[in-house]
């Protein structure tokens, strides 16, 4: 049989009405007999009494647990070890013993008790168990009360402090504050949206690390001894890119965090809400930004919230996946760009195909920060979304070069497009960045080229080289890629491929053969390397 009683914070410092019983206020309200004293779990919380008589009743029980027991299963001291180390496994906080079946509490049990450190209480014969689950409820249920006419009143100064402009910012502290924890409410790039206390003693970094676990599914326990709980906000697309991460940490028993990070998960969720609102209508006013003439220009930049004459970055993202839903890439830059300048214009673009998102934006660059700067921001922000892609999802992202004047926008943007598809081209990396100031100037020619021009070079050059590789099940492709690589060195080349030197020979041959080239030349060399990255601009290999 067992009475559960309802989770809820632990006893808070400030001498508040709480929803909680404690093993010690346990033992005052049962009149308990306390036979051994466990001074360290006397300040738990209660959340149920569970009776039993089995043997070993590990399976069944719960961290907080009064456990009541007729002592049927007791035969002697074995049978007290097994049954106290199940309780102490579970994190029970106390054992009530029943003097029925022997006439008093054996000393075995006592004293294995006080090996475990469990508090022991006994039960006398004229008491029943089902009394002392009923005077329980009764009591957890009218400080239950209490914790709900609390609550209530939270949420209502909350409500009304919404709606008179308080950011999450403003109100975290206090409501922090009142359920006493410590917390941070992070973005998947890793911007603090708001945290109590203010200098949390250095449990700042922990707590966004415990974000980031939990972008990766995982559950953290502790911080720096103290029980951590998180709570994920959702946006509109329902991708873990575009949720918010509510952390919170409580030195007191972690029965408390539960009720904790249901409240934060609601301070959060209006705010959320809120800005998801200011976000739809920045972004349709961004989705002309850089589609209009440079008359006009200056005027979308104020209507953005941007200086006309202030120096900016364009930036261009792409995520390659399946079920992609379109907006994440707006999302994702969003969040990243922001790391650099809260001053950011984000517009999405029309998906270009099935499974690939699309978006830019325009960021300011403060006076005293320079380009570098911006570019390793963005880096460090972009690789902790990592964390939160789906296995078969790639992030590419692309930074244009300064530009100092608004009318130097849309050459901007096509040089971030152009390091974006460079980005994207990237073999093995499921997050990349490039700016287009680190690009040789032939990369940013190639990626300027039109695909129909490119896919007709890359046809004459690679696709006999693809068919004889599907045909006869041989790697032409790959070695013609590493030969590349290798700079025409067979050596090099061969040891890259784990083959022998006069194996390359023969595929290098047969490769001339097939394309009617001679990769002794530097010419055809070159030809085939833009032909390659071609290609990979567009994703075709």
């Amino acid at each position: 049989m067992a009475t559960r009683l309802p989770r809820s914070p632990a006893d808070r410092p400030d001498g508040a009405a709480d929803d909680v019983i404690t093993v010690a206020a346990a033992f005052d309200i049962l009149g308990a007999r306390i036979v051994r004293r466990s001074d360290s779990r006397l300040a738990r919380a209660v959340r149920r009494v569970f009776v039993t008589d089995l043997a070993d009743p590990g399976r069944y029980l719960a961290d907080g647990d009064i456990v009541l027991t007729g002592l049927m299963w007791h035969r002697g001291a074995p049978d007290s070890q097994r049954f106290v180390e199940a309780c102490a496994r579970a994190g029970v906080s106390a054992v009530g013993a029943g003097v029925a079946a022997h006439g008093n509490v054996p000393v075995d049990l006592l004293e294995t008790c006080r090996r475990h450190d469990i508090a022991l209480f006994e039960i006398p014969l004229e008491v029943s168990f089902a009394e002392i689950a009923d005077l329980l409820d009764l009591h957890m249920w009218s400080r239950r009360a209490n914790g709900l006419a609390m609550l209530l009143g939270r949420q209502r100064r909350l409500v009304r402090a919404a709606a008179g402009g308080a950011r999450l910012r403003d109100l975290l502290p206090a409501v922090a504050g009142e359920l006493g924890v410590r917390c941070v409410v992070v973005t998947p790039a890793g911007r603090i949206l708001g945290i109590a206390p203010a200098d949390p003693a250095g449990d700042a970094e922990l707590l966004m690390a415990a974000a980031q676990s939990a972008m990766r599914a995982a559950s953290p326990a502790t911080i720096n001894g103290a029980h951590v709980g998180v709570t994920v906000v959702p946006g509109r697309t329902g991708h873990r890119l575009d949720s918010w991460f509510a952390v919170a940490a409580s030195a007191e028993d972690a029965v408390g965090l539960d009720d904790a990070l249901v409240e934060l998960h609601s301070l959060v969720a209006v705010e959320r809400a809120r800005l998801d609102e200011v976000a739809a209508l920045e972004r349709r006013l961004a989705d002309q930004l850089l589609s209009v003439t440079s008359g006009d220009l200056a005027v979308r930049l104020q209507t953005c919230g941007l200086d006309p004459g202030g120096t900016f970055l364009v930036a261009a993202a792409t995520i390659r996946g399946r079920q992609t839903p379109h907006g994440l890439a707006a999302v994702c830059l969003n969040d990243v760009a922001r790391t650099v300048h809260d001053a950011v214009a984000v517009a999405s673009t029309p998906q270009p195909e099935p499974d690939t998102d699309t978006a830019y934006a325009v960021v300011t660059i403060d006076g005293s920060a320079t380009s570098a700067a911006a570019v390793d921001a963005v880096r460090r922000a972009a690789a902790r979304l990592e964390a939160g892609l789906d296995p078969a999802q790639r992030l590419a992202i692309g930074l244009s070069a300064p530009t100092a004047t608004h009318r130097g926008l849309n050459g901007a943007r096509q040089q971030a497009l152009h390091a974006m598809r460079v980005s994207a081209a990237r073999p093995g990396e499921r997050v990349s960045v490039v700016s287009a100031t680190e690009l040789a100037s032939h990369l940013v020619l190639l990626a300027g080229i039109p695909a129909e021009v490119g896919r007709t070079f890359h046809a004459q050059l690679i696709e006999p080289l693809i068919a004889y590789d599907r045909r006869h099940r041989t790697k032409l492709v790959e070695t013609l890629d590493h030969f590349l690589g290798a700079n025409g060195s067979y050596g090099r080349c061969a040891d890259s491929l784990h083959v022998h030197v006069n194996t390359l020979r023969y595929r290098i041959a047969r490769i001339e053969r097939l394309t009617g080239r001679d990769l002794g030349t530097f010419v055809d060399r070159v030809d085939f390397h833009m032909a390659m990255w071609m290609a990979r601009f567009r994703n075709e290999l």
